[in-house]
């Protein structure tokens, strides 16, 4: 994990692309959260900040972007999963999570 200043701010990921978070470090229980429970820190810092999640196993490997955007009532939308980091990344700049390959 190494440390990336972006907008100001300070994350922990395995990397950044173009100014997208790969496999960042999230709070506890990130993913399961009810908006109206984060602080305010936690919403400045991820709220329309898309980044990337990679999940490998024995077939392959899947890339995931997931963004904080109020698309559901708790934790991130997944913007969709891609076969390439590229399109992963592209899908995350894009700001769409319609950007589906």
């Amino acid at each position: 994990m190494q440390t990336y200043k972006l907008d100001g701010h300070t994350f922990t990921a395995e990397d950044c692309i173009d100014g997208v978070l790969i496999n960042p470090a999230l709070p506890d229980e990130f993913d399961e959260t009810p908006h109206d429970d984060r602080s305010n820190s936690e919403l400045r810092l991820w709220w329309g900040r898309a980044y990337i999640v990679i999940s490998k196993w024995p077939g392959g490997t899947r890339y995931e972007t997931r963004c904080l955007d109020g698309g559901t009532s708790d934790g991130p939308t997944n913007w969709g999963a891609f076969a390439t980091l590229e399109l992963a990344v592209q899908c995350a700049k894009s700001g769409s999570r319609h950007h589906r390959s």
